[in-house]
């Protein structure tokens, strides 16, 4: 079976430094999968590779086996209106109102009627535990809140593929939980292929099917959590408990 999203030998330098240095990996149609890693690994220019917000030096990516940098203009609308985004700020509008934050889309790529983008983003509100909120302005939010409002805009035109970029970041426990346990409910529900950039073990346990270790710029190991937490591997294990000797070893010049 073809690949929901297949990386290979992906490289992209900036000037001297060396970000992604053949990075390979695939992810499977509705599989969780998690990129894990310290900052300045390439974590986030993978995912600006797979937004197609910037082109690699060399290598490819594949989207169900169409290559992602030879789509023409067409196809390239169709993808991206075949997935949607979790931003680390959560990047909303500061000028509209959260329902229309959320409704955003539904008016640029659909045919909708305001009726029916009204319900559907009340919909989608009250799965993100948001209910009533449609006129409220992103400044009258928590953060947690528009983390929360930013999954529901990303989820709204149905995607099959959704990427999450430190979904948790900037959060204490208790609402990193309440994000944990969203994610985890809308991929039940509705079954799309996710991938999520962390630096947290703690996440990729809760959320992974499998985990992929990036490190100096390429995939040091794939596996599933079990596999992680029971490896002998010097650098997973480093990574895992954060030992500073081993982490150091990764600040080695190749990555900004």
């Amino acid at each position: 079976m073809t690949a929901a999203i297949a990386i290979d030998g992906l490289c992209k330098k900036f000037g001297t430094l060396q970000v992604l240095d053949g990075l390979s990996f695939s992810i499977e149609r509705g599989e969780m999968f998690i990129v894990m890693g310290l900052s300045g690994t390439g974590k986030s220019v993978t995912l600006k590779h797979l937004l197609r917000l910037i082109e690699p030096d060399a290598g490819t990516i594949a989207i169900d086996g169409q290559d992602l940098f030879a789509m023409d203009e067409n196809e390239l609308v169709g993808y991206l209106k075949r997935t949607g985004t979790v931003f680390q700020n959560s990047a909303l509008f500061d000028s509209f109102s959260t329902g229309d934050n959320v409704a955003f889309p539904l008016r640029e790529h659909t045919d909708l009627s305001e009726a029916e983008i009204a319900d559907r983003v009340d919909d989608y509100l009250r799965r993100v535990r948001l209910p009533d909120t449609r006129d409220k302005n992103p400044a009258d939010l928590s953060g947690g809140m528009k983390k929360r409002v930013g999954l529901a805009r990303a989820l709204v035109m149905q995607p099959d593929i959704v990427y999450f970029d430190e979904p948790t970041s900037g959060l204490d426990m208790v609402t990193g939980a309440v994000i944990e346990e969203l994610i985890l409910e809308t991929h039940r529900e509705f079954g799309y292929t996710g991938l999520v950039i962390t630096h947290h073990w703690e996440l990729a346990q809760k959320l992974a099917n499998r985990v992929a270790l990036l490190w100096q710029g390429s995939v040091h190991a794939v596996g599933t959590p079990q596999e992680f937490a029971a490896s002998r591997d010097p650098i997973v294990r480093g990574f895992l408990q954060r030992d500073p000797a081993v982490l150091a070893l990764n600040t080695h010049g190749k990555t900004p």
